[in-house]
């Protein structure tokens, strides 16, 4: 698909004009005719197909933007690229606006960034993709996240665990402690009784007894 003509025309006829070389001969009695046909003094744009081309032109202030392509080409582009020349042209520079007219119909036939419709759905599917990533990239995260917070939540009840069991360890060692005191207290009282009854001479105490209470006795 291609643009095979651009040209530009007024009163005096042609002003610039290119062709592809490979269709010249087919597409330029084409343009003569509708060249001939257009009344240059009514504003307009029209498209049609005929011989299997498409026909595309602008007429502005008594100037004609004309372009012809194979049959397939995209409208929106052939207009694209009508505008894009009317918008380049100053009446007077048409030796060097042929050189400019093969330069856009190169790029208006070969390079993507000239259809915007496409470009932008370029871009749209560009940023989809980037969305759909990032999607992912967030539902990975997320799944990550909960991973952690089961972790989280397993180690917080093994921390719990560990409290309780530290708690009721705690309480047996302190009971422990209290009747080994006990077990300690018990024995010293035991010892100072023996000692006791074994100064004092059994348990009469007559050895610990006042003089007076044993002459008594």
């Amino acid at each position: 698909m291609s643009i095979l003509h651009g040209g530009v025309y007024g009163s005096r006829g042609v002003e610039a004009e290119a062709y592809q070389e490979k269709k010249k001969n087919q597409v330029r009695p084409i343009v003569e005719q509708i060249v001939n046909d257009i009344d240059l003094t009514v504003n307009e744009r029209r498209s049609w197909t005929t011989q299997g081309f498409l026909i595309c032109y602008i007429v502005n202030h008594r100037t004609l933007f004309l372009c012809i392509c194979d049959g397939t080409f995209a409208l929106r582009i052939a207009f694209s690229f009508l505008d894009k020349i009317q918008g380049d042209w100053k009446a007077g520079d048409a030796k060097s606006f042929n050189a400019r007219l093969f330069k856009e119909m190169d790029f208006f036939s070969n390079d993507p960034s000239s259809d915007k419709v496409r470009s932008l759905s370029s871009n749209l599917e560009s940023v989809k993709n980037i969305m759909k990533d990032n999607i992912g990239k967030m539902l990975a995260r997320g799944e990550a996240i909960e991973t952690v917070l089961d972790k989280t939540e397993t180690l917080k009840d093994s921390s719990d665990r560990f409290k309780s069991s530290a708690t009721r360890l705690k309480r047996r060692m302190w009971w422990k402690n209290v009747k080994l005191w006990c077990v300690i207290i018990i024995v010293i009282l035991i010892i100072i009784l023996v000692i006791t009854l074994v100064a004092c001479g059994g348990f009469t105490f007559d050895r610990c007894r006042p003089k007076s209470d044993n002459q008594s006795s």
